[in-house]
């Protein structure tokens, strides 16, 4: 019978490989991991890097803040509805998913339009395409929610929403962070039946 020792061998490297595995996964140019920030931002923040930073994906995410397009939206709503767009380890590293219209035969893995919101209603975050297919990481998605609410929303008073686009490997997605207001409905009483 083997002794404990040998038993426990795999296990207990199991957790370094794993994580070596993950950060040091193949790169199809997609995107960049930088395993040292507590977010994941597979592309470079800073839109104007240097050419050393660029991926396929040009110089990452153009970013468009403007209150006139995107609203105003509280900054606690907006932090909220970035906490909502999933956030899974393996699909953050994982392949790119293919998003598209929504409809019969549709076979995207993805169907668009999508729509993450806050809890309170008051910001919502939007995929949309301005052709498809396109083919994106989940991880690029979470980033670019995250660097528009931070470069956008959070740079106020008063806080803008935004769009980033160049996204996808045809650059053709985009991630809309914007305030909401859902339509007010009144409902009255019905009239007496006769």
């Amino acid at each position: 019978m083997p002794s404990a020792s040998k038993r426990l061998f795999p296990w207990c490297l199991l957790p370094s490989i794993v994580a070596t595995l993950a950060l040091n996964a193949a790169q199809d140019g997609l995107d960049l991991l930088t395993p040292a920030r507590p977010s994941v931002f597979p592309f470079p923040t800073n839109t104007s890097s240097s050419a050393s930073n660029l991926t396929s994906l040009g110089a990452g995410p153009h970013i468009h803040c403007d209150d006139a397009e995107y609203g105003n939206p509280p900054v606690a709503s907006c932090r909220d509805a970035v906490d909502q767009l999933p956030r899974d380890p393996y699909a953050l590293i994982g392949p790119a998913l293919s998003f598209g219209p929504r409809g019969p035969g549709a076979h995207w893995a993805v169907s668009l339009p999508a729509r993450h919101i806050s809890s309170d209603g008051k910001c919502i975050i939007d995929y949309t395409q301005t052709s498809y297919p396109s083919h994106v990481r989940p991880g690029n998605i979470l980033a670019a929610g995250e660097i528009t609410q931070k470069q956008c929303v959070e740079t106020g008073p008063p806080p803008y929403g935004g769009q980033a686009s160049n996204l996808g490997v045809k650059a053709n997605f985009l991630v809309t962070v914007r305030s909401y207001r859902p339509p007010i409905i009144r409902c009255r009483e019905a009239p007496p039946a006769q």
